[in-house]
């Protein structure tokens, strides 16, 4: 499970009456916020979808890329930066604190780690970003450099010192027996951690997660690089189609993912809800998050237990059944990865509707039956140390259309909450497609509310 580890104190305590949203993590530059989502890990953003006609939560969705399609290479061409490959470094001066420095923007290595953690400690702080401050944390940046260190990046301040000291050797009488030496001083300023996404039915898209530039450096294009070295690196690898997101009010970064191509916009909302534990009755979960329970819709016998191996690929092709184009946002997402990925980093929050049908045994002379998975969900949790609070992410709902109106989608969120109030989990969060009433009027019954509007960017059209 994601555990985070925050250096900055924080007041850890959400009122009573809060019912908060939860953004993704942002780009932080010339006074801007504008955040990012996902890594295909198990703190990927909410996707969840109760059936082809009512609901969808997720990502963006551009068309597909073909990677060997060289008509590609002549798209690619507005996404084009003037920096160097990202094998190599780009350096710029500017002015910082009254003296000159030299930025360089250069690929993160493991030695970057600590030191980016630390900045997004610092910037992503519970007063100032409060929504950020809950999902960054050190396995954020430990895993994206893992899967993806061609895509992460870093802004280096170079800060050149000239120094002077006597020479013992030399008359001290005589001024000009004095050495000079130089030495410099480096520190991270600014970050951008990327990603790229394969989904076999559309090819890799790149995908832009956290970018953030320390406050003294900003306004002075930091971000602009970074996000060009990160578009050099796509190019590099034949990805054309690029993905980001921020609040929809941010109308300058917008403008700034623009000047990459990034224009194609789907609107989005994020939602959290206060889960109160006192109301929370464990009517169907055990101590040890064991489960399974039935009830009966339209003569149908459906039953809600814990996900095993056997419904990896029902419940992918659930997904591949009802996350269509219609909902760029989730479609997107949805691949073989997410659901394995998901499987094995928090099983304990993999949950599957499934019915009993009955097959016909003319042989035998009697009747079979088989069960089949309808629905599901997967969620994760997100721990703060020195805070009481602990947050229940709701990352995947599905719910196959052939079954819609027999409250699967019901049955599975309740289940989930069980989960989360096992875990003490103290606020549930999801997000959706602006779009989608249905799934926004099935979550604000919930409980959930105070939206946030956001955009999604890619450039070219879902």
């Amino acid at each position: 499970m994601p555990r985070l580890r925050k250096d900055n104190k924080e007041n850890d305590a959400e009122t009573s009456s809060e019912v908060a949203l939860l953004l993704d993590p942002s780009v932080v530059d010339d006074g801007l916020t504008f955040p990012r989502p996902r890594g295909l890990h198990k703190r990927s953003r909410s996707r969840n979808f109760l059936g082809r006609s009512s609901s969808a939560w997720g990502k963006v969705q551009p068309s597909s890329p073909s990677r060997s399609n060289n008509n590609n290479n002549n798209n690619n061409k507005k996404l084009r930066s003037d920096i160097p490959r990202k094998q190599e470094n780009r350096s710029i001066t500017t002015r910082s604190h009254a003296k000159d420095v030299d930025i360089v923007v250069r690929p993160m290595n493991m030695a970057d780690i600590a030191d980016i953690y630390h900045l997004g400690n610092a910037i992503f702080t519970a007063s100032d970003f409060p929504n950020l401050f809950r999902t960054w944390d050190d396995y954020t940046v430990v895993q994206n450099f893992e899967s993806s260190p061609e895509f992460c990046f870093v802004a280096e301040a170079i800060q050149q010192n000239i120094d002077t000291e006597e020479d013992d050797s030399s008359p001290k009488s005589n001024n000009n027996n004095k050495e000079t030496v130089n030495t410099s001083t480096k520190e991270v300023v600014a970050f951008l951690l990327g990603d790229s996404l394969t989904k076999r039915t559309c090819g890799t898209r790149g995908y832009i997660q956290w970018v953030a530039v320390d406050p003294p450096f900003r306004r002075q294009g930091i971000a602009k690089s970074l996000l060009a070295a990160y578009v050099d690196a796509a190019n590099d690898q034949n990805i054309s189609l690029l993905l980001a997101d921020t609040p929809a009010d941010n109308h300058q970064a917008i403008q700034m993912f623009a000047g990459v191509g990034l224009s194609q916009r789907m609107d989005h909302v994020y939602l959290t809800c206060r889960l109160d534990l006192s109301r929370i009755q464990q009517q169907h979960v055990d101590e040890d998050g064991s489960f399974s329970f039935s009830y009966t819709a339209k003569r149908k016998k459906i039953t809600i237990r814990n996900m095993e191996v056997e419904d990896l690929h029902p419940v992918y092709a659930i997904g591949e059944k009802v996350f269509t184009k219609e909902f760029s946002n989730i479609h997107n997402f949805w691949d073989e990865h997410t659901v394995m990925s998901s499987y094995l980093s928090d099983p304990e929050f993999c949950v599957v509707a499934t019915v009993r049908e009955k097959l016909d045994n003319e042989e035998e002379g009697n009747s079979a039956y088989s069960e089949r998975v309808v629905g599901f969900a997967f969620g994760t949790t997100i721990e703060k140390p020195r805070s009481s609070w602990k947050y229940g992410w709701l990352v995947w709902l599905g719910c196959d259309p052939d079954f819609q109106g027999m409250g699967l989608a019901t049955q599975l969120y309740n289940t989930m909450a069980e989960l989360f109030a096992l875990e003490k989990v103290n606020m549930i969060m999801i997000d959706t497609q602006a779009s989608n009433d249905g799934a926004l009027a099935f979550f604000r019954k919930q409980g959930f509310g105070q939206d946030e509007e956001h955009v999604y960017l890619s450039n070219t059209k879902s």
